[in-house]
């Protein structure tokens, strides 16, 4: 997704070999810091307000970094659920619709405006 929208920002820009390692680390900046905020988020909207507990906070962590990794490589899994049941193989799909769902899904909005904010 970064790569995506660098390129549509950048279109009319040809980029040559020596750049694509400055922009390696420039989308891992983008990236972490858009995960930094959106974990801080997570922190101040859900577990401070004991919505979920440390466990959750954590699993719910692993994925959103899950999410981020294939996203540098291009793309994202089509069911955000199975992200997040990778962290939790305990819990039903049903579960997760149930508690965790409109969660997830907020966080992972989060998550994308915040890259968005970062290549401005």
């Amino acid at each position: 997704m970064v790569i995506k929208l660098k390129q549509i920002k950048s279109f009319s820009f040809i980029l040559s070999d020596s750049t694509s390692n400055g922009n390696e680390i420039e989308i891992e900046s983008i990236v972490n810091k858009a995960l930094t905020v959106t974990i801080s988020k997570t922190q101040e909207s859900y577990l401070k307000k004991n919505k979920i507990d440390e466990n959750d906070a954590y699993g719910i962590k692993k994925a959103l970094e899950s999410i981020v990794f294939d996203m540098r490589d291009g793309g994202i899994n089509p069911g955000l659920h199975k992200y997040f049941l990778e962290q939790f193989p305990e819990l039903t799909f049903n579960d997760y619709e149930n508690k965790y769902q409109n969660i997830f899904e907020y966080l992972f909005k989060v998550l994308k405006k915040e890259i968005e904010v970062q290549l401005k």
